[in-house]
C-alpha cells in the first residue's frame, strides 16, 4: 500500500531491499546463489487449474473507505475489464475503532457490490486500533492478541463464503507498516492466532501471509524458520521493479522468475505442504517525478510484459497496484485509471490482455521460431487461445529496439494479423509470406519495449498437441489432446496409420480417448484423427510387443548366443524369459540396444523338447509375450533354423500380457 510510504522513506526502502538479496545469499551459502540463479519452474499442471483470468487480480487497497458512488465506479471499471479479483483492506482501527463498537458499512458494501459482478476478493487484516496496542498508531501490532483473535474471527465470519482469501497483515518487513522495528517471530505469532481464527470462521477462505516489500529473503526465511509455513496456504511478496534492483524500472523479466523459483526452494525447505506463491502487489507510478515515474504508455508495455512473464511460470496469483491513482502523496499514480476515471492506456491493456490471453495456454516448444539481433534480450511468448489460434508475444527486455525474423512451420496457421493492445483491433501484419514448404515466414518485425503481439488464426481442421502414453498396449487406452475435434464424435475418427480405431470412450472438443486396435502390429505407428473439417498432423505412438525373434529354434543342451528380439517399447533394464508349462529359462546377459532391440544368452541346458513362449518383461511390470514362438530341439532334429519369414508371415505379437489383463502388482 503506497499511499503509507513518504519520498524520504521510499530512497530508503529501495536501497535496503536491493541490500537484502544479497544479505541472503552471504547467509545461507552458494545453494541459495545456485537456486535464485536457477531458471523458473513452468508447471503446466498448475497453469490447467487456473485459467489467467483467475489468476491476475487488482488492488484498489483502500476501497471500503470511499463513497459509495465511487465504490460502484471503480468496480464497474473492474468489471469492465474483465478483472476477477480486488483486493482491499479490512482495517481493524476502521472496524472497531473501539471495544464493542463494529462499523460495517464499507466493508458489507464492498463485499455486496462484489458479489453482484462476481468479483473474488482478497481481504487485508491489519491496522491496529489504539485501545489494542497500547495506544501507539495503527502499525504498531497489537499487545491484545484475544482482542486480534476476536476481531479476525468476526470478520472473517460476517463474510463467511464471501471472501476468497485473508491476507494477514501488509509489507511487516518495513518501518512503514511494523514498529518499532520488523520482528519476524512477533510476527508469526500474530500470524498464528490469525490463521486460528480464520480456520474457525471459515475453512474455506484461504489464509495469505502478508506480503513482504520487495522480496527480502532474510526476512522470509526468518519467517519460515519461525513457522510461518504451519498457518497459511500462500506466501506473499511485493516485487516493485525498483525494490529488486536499484535505479532498474523495467520488468526485469528473467530475473522475476528466478525469483519465483526461488522462493518455491526456500519453501520447500522448511515443508512439504503445498503452499502457493502469491504477488499481492507491483507495478509503476506514472507520477510526474522521473524516476520513479515513467510514462503512462510506458506503465501499459511494462505491465502487459510481466503478465505474460509470470504467466508462464507456476507462480498462483498476480495483482497489480492498482485500480486507480491515490494522489495521497506525490507517488500514488499507480493506477490504470487516472482519479478522474479517465483511463489511462493501461487500462486498454489489462483488459485486452484478459479478453485475448484469458483462457490461453502455453504451446509447445518448436512451434513458433524467432531470431533477432540481440537474442540474450529477446522475449517471446507463445500461447494457443481455445479456438485453436496462436499467439506470439515478442519484446526486448533491456527496451532497445530490435529486428526480428519469425517463423511458423505448421502450414495450416492462417497469415498473422497484430494485435493493438491497447484498443483489440486487430490488423495485417506487413512482411509476411508463404514458402513452397507451406511455412509462414515474417521478416524485418521492429520489436523493442512494448510487446508486439501476433494472432496467427487456426484453420478448422483437427489439430494434436500430446498423446498419452507414448508407448501403448493393443487393446488399451490412448488420449489424444488438441482442438477442433468436435463436440461430439458424429463421423469423426482416429486413425493409426491405416487402421480405423472403432472403440472410443470419450470425445470432446479438446480431448479424445480412444482404445488402440487388438491387432495392430507392434512398432511405430502414426495417429491422425480425421472429423468433416479434415485431417489432423500426425503424431508417432509406439505399440508394445515382440514383432520377431532370432533365431526361432535352439539344440537342448546348447547355448543360444545371440538371442535377439525385436518389437517396440522395450525399457533399459528389461528381462527375458522363454517359458513352457514349469519350464523357464531366463535370459542372460541381456543388453539393451534399443526400445526396439534387446539381445541375450539362452543356456539350453536340460531344456525339455518343445515350444516355448518369449516374454520380455519391462522394469515397470509390463510383459510382451509371443506364445510358442520359440522351440527347443534336439541335436538331430533341428537342421537349418527355419522363420516364420520364409513361410511368407510376419511374425508379430501373438498375445500381450501387458494390455492390463496380467500385469505385476507395483505398490506405491
Amino acid at each position: 500500500m503506497k499511499s503509507l510510504m513518504s519520498k524520504t522513506f521510499k530512497r530508503k526502502l529501495v536501497l535496503f531491499l536491493a541490500f537484502a538479496s544479497s544479505l541472503f545469499l552471504v547467509l545461507h551459502g552458494p545453494l541459495a546463489a545456485s537456486k535464485i540463479a536457477e531458471g523458473p519452474k513452468e508447471s503446466p499442471q498448475s497453469q490447467s487449474v487456473l485459467s489467467l483470468l483467475e489468476k491476475f487480480g487488482i488492488a484498489s487497497s483502500h476501497l471500503p473507505l470511499c463513497p459509495p458512488s465511487v465504490v460502484e465506479a471503480e468496480l464497474n471499471a473492474v468489471a469492465e475489464a474483465q478483472i476477477q479479483w480486488v483486493r482491499c483492506v479490512f482495517a481493524w482501527s476502521d472496524m472497531q475503532p473501539n471495544p464493542g463498537q463494529w462499523i460495517f458499512t464499507g466493508t458489507d458494501r464492498v463485499v455486496e457490490m462484489c458479489r453482484a459482478r462476481k468479483i473474488r476478493i482478497l481481504g487485508i487484516l491489519l491496522a491496529s486500533p489504539p485501545w489494542a496496542n497500547g495506544g501507539r498508531p495503527w502499525n504498531y501490532p497489537p499487545s491484545d492478541m484475544q482482542a486480534w483473535y476476536n476481531y479476525v474471527f468476526t470478520v472473517c465470519s460476517r463474510y463467511r463464503g464471501k471472501v476468497s482469501a485473508w491476507e494477514i497483515w501488509n509489507e511487516q518487513n518495513i518501518h512503514a507498516f511494523w514498529m518499532p522495528d520488523p520482528d519476524p517471530v512477533q510476527y508469526v505469532n500474530l500470524l498464528s492466532v490469525a490463521s486460528s481464527a480464520i480456520r474457525a470462521a471459515d475453512p474455506s477462505a484461504k489464509v495469505v501471509m502478508g506480503g513482504v516489500a520487495g522480496l527480502d529473503p532474510a526476512f522470509l526465511n526468518q519467517c519460515l524458520a519461525a513457522g510461518a509455513h504451519r498457518y497459511i496456504d500462500a506466501l506473499a511478496y511485493h516485487p516493485y521493479p525498483e525494490t529488486l534492483q536499484q535505479n532498474n524500472f523495467k520488468p526485469q523479466e528473467e530475473h522475476c522468475r528466478n525469483i519465483v523459483a526461488f522462493v518455491r526452494w526456500l519453501i520447500s525447505v522448511y515443508t512439504s505442504r503445498p503452499i502457493e506463491v502469491w504477488i499481492t502487489e507491483f507495478g509503476w507510478t506514472t507520477c510526474p517525478a522521473s524516476p520513479p515515474g515513467v510514462g503512462e504508455h510506458t506503465q501499459a508495455a511494462y505491465i502487459l510484459r510481466s503478465f505474460l512473464n509470470y504467466s508462464k511460470t507456476d507462480i498462483n496469483m498476480v495483482f497489480l497496484h492498482s485500480l486507480r491513482d491515490d494522489l495521497l502523496t506525490e507517488y500514488e499514480y499507480y493506477g490504470i485509471l487516472r482519479n478522474d476515471f479517465s483511463k489511462k492506456p493501461s487500462f486498454g491493456y489489462y483488459k485486452n490482455f484478459n479478453v485475448l490471453y484469458g483462457e490461453s495456454q502455453l504451446a509447445l516448444p518448436g512451434l513458433v521460431q524467432v531470431s533477432c539481433s540481440f537474442p540474450g534480450d529477446l522475449e517471446e511468448h507463445h500461447v494457443l487461445l481455445p479456438d485453436g489460434s496462436l499467439v506470439v508475444s515478442l519484446w526486448n527486455s533491456e527496451d532497445n529496439q530490435d529486428s526480428a525474423n519469425v517463423e511458423i512451420a505448421d502450414q495450416r496457421y492462417r497469415e498473422p494479423l497484430t494485435v493493438d493492445m491497447g484498443t483489440g483491433v486487430q490488423s495485417p501484419t506487413p512482411n509476411v509470406s508463404r514458402g513452397p514448404d507451406g511455412r509462414l515466414r515474417i521478416s524485418a518485425l521492429t520489436i523493442g519495449r512494448n510487446p508486439v503481439v501476433l494472432r496467427f488464426a487456426r484453420l478448422t481442421a483437427p489439430y494434436i498437441l500430446s498423446v498419452t502414453p507414448e508407448v501403448c498396449d493393443p487393446g488399451g487406452l490412448l488420449t489424444i489432446n488438441g482442438f477442433n475435434f468436435g463436440a461430439q464424435q458424429g463421423t469423426g475418427a482416429v486413425y493409426f496409420g491405416t487402421t480405423k480405431a472403432t472403440e472410443y470412450t470419450s470425445w470432446s472438443n479438446n480431448t479424445v480417448v480412444v482404445r488402440v486396435p487388438i491387432g495392430l502390429v507392434p512398432g511405430s505407428h502414426l495417429v491422425k484423427v480425421v472429423t468433416p473439417e479434415g485431417e489432423s498432423n500426425v503424431v508417432a505412438v509406439k505399440v508394445f510387443g515382440i514383432l520377431s525373434i532370432k533365431p526361432d529354434y535352439g539344440v537342448s543342451g546348447t547355448v543360444v548366443d545371440p538371442f535377439e528380439i525385436t518389437g517396440a517399447g522395450f525399457r533399459s533394464g528389461a528381462a527375458v524369459r522363454i517359458q513352457r508349462d514349469a519350464s523357464i529359462i531366463h535370459g542372460r546377459d541381456v543388453v539393451f540396444v534399443s526400445d526396439e532391440k534387446i539381445r541375450c544368452k539362452l543356456d539350453l541346458g536340460g531344456a525339455p523338447l518343445g515350444k516355448y513362449d518369449v516374454i520380455v518383461s519391462n522394469p515397470d511390470g509390463k510383459e510382451a509375450k509371443a506364445a510358442q514362438a520359440f522351440r527347443v530341439t534336439n541335436a538331430c532334429g533341428g537342421g537349418a533354423a527355419i522363420s516364420l519369414a520364409l513361410f511368407g508371415m510376419t511374425f508379430w505379437l501373438v498375445s500381450m500380457v501387458g494390455a492390463g489383463l496380467n500385469r505385476k502388482k507395483t505398490h506405491g
